[in-house]
């Protein structure tokens, strides 16, 4: 078969579709991608990484917010590109790739359209306006598509509730990420890469790693940092990531009068730093909101740093509560500073915690498991096809 990948940033092809794409070349699949040639901040172009790897990349100028002039060149720019190379099956990846891609396919008359959900753009609003009008938009284009891939049953299950779909054509596959192999096998002397971090060698590190955006609800960090030092004076917190909201949480850091226990590091651009910074850490907090899954808690946990995240569907998938790390209420600085303070004053409990993670990651998200159930789909799909 010939396959498009489809997703809105490279660096969402790198991070989440190289393994899949690998695995079906692999197989004598003829494949390759599409997507924005634009660089971010927090999503830096992994067109290198792509090509290296030996695949064709064409452009497609996504935007990442609703943009209408450059969603319809986007739209027409994909309808083009599957015209002319006549793909067996066009694959999908996050939300803007997903709606613009499936009906371009659609319309291009691709016989075979597959999406994969991260998460669902309604998931950012509790209520009103907004949330239905993004349920609609998912309800709208759900048809425009053969199957929908799930990372998590959370997800697959708002599908159902929202029957977007026949339940059959809503398979559950997990996440396959590029990154997983090399968290796994990373080494990093700690005595050497910590006192960059540190004032004092007795300090303890509390970190997290995430774009300073709503969603991940850094704020509530900062508080629960705050929170942990008016107990102990021995923590450093330490936030890697850019975004918008940079400026806000620092003065936030600076209004709590923990400014200079809160640093700022800014987006870490190669991966051996953000794993270097991980592997440092005696404590990972992540506070956010909702995610798709919680790709970071895997990466820490791989490391064998224990974990502190938010207790809401899908991080309960991820996060073995009291086993692997301890979930706190979202939005609750406070019960999240009572997480962190129980880690932080046992330390065999966050070295029992940390040697458990790396066993969950590999028995519940074996990247071979998930290429396989991806697999199985196409193996269909090709077999209809030829019938």
């Amino acid at each position: 078969m010939r396959i498009l990948f489809v997703s809105t940033t490279s660096a969402t092809a790198q991070a989440f579709l190289l393994p899949i794409a690998k695995y079906e070349r692999e197989r004598g699949h003829d494949v390759s991608f599409a997507c924005s040639f634009q660089s971010y901040a927090d999503a830096p172009s992994k067109l290198k990484d792509l090509h290296e790897a030996g695949f064709i990349v064409h452009e497609i100028p996504f935007a990442r917010e609703i943009h209408p002039l450059r969603d319809a060149r986007a739209f027409w720019s994909l309808i083009r590109l599957i015209q002319m190379n006549q793909y067996d099956l066009v694959h999908t990846y996050t939300s803007k790739a997903g709606f613009v891609g499936r009906f371009a396919a659609k319309f291009a008359r691709c016989p075979n359209i597959m999406h994969t959900v991260l998460g669902f753009a309604f998931q950012e609003y509790n209520s009103g306006l907004k949330r239905q009008f993004y349920i609609l938009l998912e309800k709208i284009a759900a048809p425009f598509c053969d199957f929908m891939l799930f990372i998590s049953d959370f997800n697959r299950n708002e599908a159902i509730r929202y029957r977007l779909k026949p339940e059959s054509t809503l398979v559950p596959v997990g996440l396959s990420f590029d990154s997983i192999d090399k968290f796994k096998n990373f080494q990093v002397n700690t005595t050497a890469v910590q006192p960059q971090y540190k004032d004092q060698p007795n300090e303890l590190l509390v970190g997290t790693v995430g774009r300073l955006v709503y969603q991940k609800g850094m704020d509530t960090f900062i508080k629960a940092a705050a929170l942990v030092l008016k107990k102990r004076s021995d923590v450093r917190f330490i936030i890697a990531g850019d975004g918008a909201l940079r400026a806000e949480l620092e003065e936030l850091a600076r209004s709590l009068g923990i400014a200079d226990r809160v640093q700022f590091l800014g987006f870490l651009t190669e991966m051996e730093n953000v794993m270097s910074l991980m592997s440092s850490l005696d404590l990972f907090v992540l506070s956010t909101r909702f995610e798709g899954l919680g790709l970071v808690y895997l990466e820490a946990m791989s490391l064998r740093c224990p974990v502190v995240g938010s207790k809401i569907p899908p991080i309960t998938e991820v996060v073995k509560d009291g086993e692997t790390g301890i979930l706190a209420t979202v939005d609750d600085p406070e019960d999240f500073a009572r997480a962190i303070l129980v880690l932080l004053e046992n330390p065999e409990l966050r070295k029992r915690m940390g040697a458990a993670g790396p066993a969950h990651v590999e028995r519940e998200f074996s990247v071979q498991q998930v290429l396989e159930r991806i697999d199985n789909v196409y193996q269909k799909i090709e077999a209809a096809s030829l019938q």
